[in-house]
């Protein structure tokens, strides 16, 4: 899948990978070992394992014991969910850089040092972040960004080759990409960019990257490569039943954002969004769940955000239809 290549950094800078996992004792070794084919050799593995029951520390233990060699250190927490075990690992991390790795995804073996060779080149820049490609047993693989550049042609100050230097309103337009244009496995950054204290969001199950990634990125320059560094690795291409809990988390995550007072500018790109999510939940209660007074409950929220879109009209029309006849059985 991967192309190997030869990139050397010299003087090379401690890179922090933190990996959260639980039970996925199954799939770490994959991950790991993608680590220890990496080319950048300065690397502090951190791996947080959320209070897994599978074995998952033992999978841990004897793949290090193959890499004598590698600096890897285990930490075990309570099952207290993914973004308190990545904000334990951000503690824990001494690096210049920091980066992420899901525990059933893999890097290509140039991945690291292609990013820290691109911010040491643009030493006022502290993010970069690649394409990905996407994996599931159906589809096979496919590249994630394929539109990005189209996207934010606007936001490109200068490129270089595979390289694009975005300027400081790239954030503005983040979430007016689908699906969202970082990924976890894919983005970098200098360790400076959590001394302000930003971590990933405890009340947002999923979805809480994306809303690191738009604080971090606040009127800051970034470092696009449009190559894929990465392999996101997914379980299928339909909705999963974790589907509901990603729109709630979704929403919870605009509904945070719109809170936020320094964000008045992207408002408007807050609620559209919004409405858009509470559109994709009602659907999914009338569709999927046949919970018709919960469906336009959320189809009335819809409409409040985008009252000028005919599909929230069509869906709140539905449920009013859907909910009538089921009262009259």
């Amino acid at each position: 899948m991967f192309k190997e290549k030869e990139i050397k950094v010299e003087n090379q800078s401690l890179v922090s990978v933190i990996i959260p996992t639980y039970n996925n004792g199954h799939v770490i070794a994959r991950a790991l070992d993608s680590l220890f084919s990496q080319i950048y050799e300065n690397l502090e593995i951190i791996v947080v394992d959320d209070g897994s029951t599978d074995g998952t520390k033992d999978v841990v233990l004897k793949v290090a014991e193959r890499f004598p060699k590698k600096k890897i250190i285990f930490e075990y927490q309570e099952n207290s969910g993914v973004s308190a075990a990545r904000n334990k690992g951000i503690d824990i991390a001494r690096g210049e850089y920091i980066c992420f790795l899901d525990s059933d995804d893999t890097l290509s073996n140039h991945s690291i040092s292609k990013r820290v060779e691109s911010l040491k080149r643009h030493p006022d820049i502290d993010i970069v972040f690649s394409d990905v490609f996407v994996r599931n047993k159906i589809d096979g693989y496919w590249l994630k960004n394929t539109d990005f550049l189209k996207a934010f042609r606007k936001n490109i100050e200068r490129s270089d080759g595979e390289e694009y230097v975005l300027d400081g309103n790239f954030y503005k337009k983040f979430f007016d990409f689908s699906p969202y244009p970082i990924c976890t496995q894919a983005i970098m950054m200098k360790r400076t960019c959590f001394d302000s204290g930003l971590r990933f969001a405890l009340d947002l199950p999923s979805a809480q990257d994306v809303f690191l990634w738009f604080e971090i990125l606040k009127g800051k320059r970034s470092v696009y490569i449009n190559e894929a560094l990465a392999i996101y690795y997914r379980e299928d291409s339909t909705l999963t039943k974790g589907h509901e809990t990603s729109l709630l988390c979704n929403i919870r995550m605009f509904e945070k954002l719109l809170a936020m007072s320094d964000c008045s500018e992207v408002f408007g790109v807050f609620k559209r969004n919004l409405s858009q999510f509470y559109f994709y939940l009602s659907y999914f209660y009338r569709s999927k769940k046949k919970m018709y007074d919960k469906a336009l409950s959320y189809a009335v929220k819809s409409i409040i955000l985008n009252p000028f879109r005919f599909l929230v009209w069509r869906n709140f029309l539905a449920c009013i239809v859907l909910m009538t006849l089921n009262r009259k059985k």
